[in-house]
């Protein structure tokens, strides 16, 4: 075994085993903070469109109401009144359509900056790992390269990926 393979492959045990040991754990309780943080943000918007659902349930009872006084009224009243109850209905299903899509995007941008976050606590620990490894400080381009090509191992993980 050549001096050089040696070498490389004792750094590599050694950045194996403080990161394990020391990044491992971290990075379990930043991706645990990240996961209760979009986990409440998917309960809000679930609470949300429950409320949305009775508000809208709501709505159709008051548009049933003012159809029978409309039909009472004169046939012309109740054709008035449905219009205004099909645009209502419309009305708001647009308004909880767009706060859902508004609530998707508040939580994509949670999550991309949670995947950021994590990123940037990986390359920290890498790079402490590293230094420590080599007994000395890397320069900022050994810095970049470690920080490049351990970032480029990593696999995203759910469904949006980045």
């Amino acid at each position: 075994m050549s001096p050089e393979l040696l070498a490389e492959t004792t750094t590599f045990v050694v950045m194996l085993v403080l990161i394990v040991c020391q990044g491992w754990p971290r990075l379990l309780r930043v991706a645990e903070v990240r996961q209760d943080r979009i986990a409440a943000v998917l309960a809000e918007a679930h609470t949300v469109r429950s409320e949305v659902g009775v508000a809208l349930e709501e709505a159709r009872k008051q548009v049933d109401a003012a159809r029978q006084q409309a039909e009472r009224i004169h046939e012309q009243a109740h054709k008035a009144v449905e219009d205004e109850a099909r645009d209502a209905s419309i009305r708001a299903e647009r308004e909880a359509e767009a706060f859902l899509v508004q609530l998707k995007g508040q939580i994509d941008a949670e999550r991309r900056r949670a995947i950021a976050e994590l990123r940037r606590e990986v390359s920290s620990v890498v790079v402490d790992a590293a230094g420590r490894a080599l007994g000395r400080a890397l320069t900022a381009q050994g810095q970049a390269e470690l920080i490049g090509a351990s970032l480029g191992k990593m696999v995203p993980h759910g469904g949006g990926g980045e």
